[in-house]
C-alpha cells in the first residue's frame, strides 16, 4: 500500500508539533534564591535560609521580591493539638492572605505532606511566608513549622517550546484551509 507523501508529511508535522509541546511542559523551571529575602521577623527563632529551601518555626515570616515565579511547594507540620491554632500562611499584595493549612485541617500533632501551590500565571512583585504559633498553656514546647522550596520560575526555554508548538498548530491548521 503506498501512503501519498503529503499524507506523511502533515503526520510527521503533527508529532513534532505534539511532541514540542509536551516537552514546553516538562521541562523543568529554575528557582529563587531563597537566602535573598527582603526581610524577616520572628519571635523566638530565626528562619532557617538556603538557596532551594526556607524553614520557618514559632512566629516568623520571610518576604521576597520575586518575578514570574509560577508555584511553589510547601509542608506544614503541627507539632500540636486542640486547643491550639497555629496555622502557616503566604501573602501577596495583590491577593491579600492565603491560609495554607492549620491545626484543624491536618490533625493535631499531623502534617500536611508536600503541597504545591500553582499561581495559574507568572507572578511578580512581593510575597511573605509565615507561620504563626499561639501559646497553650505549658504544654507549648515545640513549635508547629512551614517547609518552603522549589519556588519556581520558567525557564526560557520552555517558553519557547511552547511557542513554537502553537505556532506550528496555528500554520498546519491554515493550510488545511487553503
Amino acid at each position: 500500500m503506498n501512503v501519498p507523501t503529503h499524507f506523511l508529511a502533515k503526520k510527521l508535522a503533527t508529532a513534532v508539533i505534539i511532541a514540542s509541546m509536551f516537552a514546553a511542559t516538562t521541562v523543568r523551571a529554575t528557582y529563587i534564591d531563597l537566602t535573598d529575602y527582603v526581610q524577616v521577623r520572628f519571635d523566638d527563632t530565626a528562619p532557617l535560609l538556603s538557596v532551594n529551601n526556607a524553614f520557618l518555626t514559632s512566629t516568623a515570616f520571610v518576604q521576597y521580591r520575586v518575578e514570574d515565579v509560577v508555584s511553589f511547594d510547601w509542608f506544614f507540620d503541627a507539632h500540636e493539638g486542640w486547643p491550639a491554632q497555629d496555622y502557616a500562611w503566604f501573602y501577596r499584595p495583590d491577593f491579600g492572605y492565603v491560609t495554607l493549612a492549620n491545626i484543624h485541617s491536618v490533625g493535631g500533632w499531623g502534617d500536611s505532606g508536600w503541597q504545591t501551590y500553582n499561581f495559574g500565571f507568572r507572578y511578580s512583585g512581593m510575597i511573605q511566608f509565615g507561620v504563626r504559633n499561639f501559646p497553650v498553656g505549658e504544654s507549648d514546647e515545640i513549635d508547629s513549622t512551614l517547609s518552603i522550596k522549589n519556588v519556581k520560575v520558567p525557564e526560557p526555554g520552555t517558553l519557547a517550546l511552547l511557542g513554537i508548538g502553537l505556532l506550528g498548530m496555528a500554520l498546519s491548521r491554515r493550510r488545511k484551509k487553503v
